[in-house]
């Protein structure tokens, strides 16, 4: 997936269904973290309930977090560097650019509206 590894740091904007979180989760392994952001407390339900499936319960790099991305700072005063960062909702890329241009990188995969 990218340059997203081992160790990486990544923001996720819209957790969705946990599918996209699963995939990171693989990518970035326990070493790494996966921080990811979801508003609607139901989607947010359905997104754990399937990654601890996937995982056969909970990722100890994964922290999903009922809130909105951009509220505050997202990675928690710590450095940047390293950080990168994933969304699939179109509607939520009007809060990225504050959050984004503290991070290294960004991949932006949107659904069609």
């Amino acid at each position: 997936m990218a340059d997203i590894g081992t160790r990486s740091r990544v923001l996720e904007a819209g957790a969705g269904s946990g599918a996209l979180s699963c995939w990171l989760l693989r990518a970035v392994g326990e070493t790494g973290l996966l921080v990811s952001y979801e508003r609607p407390a139901d989607f947010a339900d359905i997104a754990r309930a399937n990654v601890e499936r996937s995982f056969g319960g909970p990722h100890p790099a994964w922290q999903l977090r009922l809130d909105e991305l951009g509220a505050h700072d997202a990675t928690d005063g710590q450095p940047s560097t390293g950080w990168c960062s994933t969304c699939w909702r179109p509607g939520i890329v009007s809060v990225l650019p504050p959050v984004l241009c503290r991070l290294e990188a960004c991949w932006l995969a949107t659904s069609p509206p």
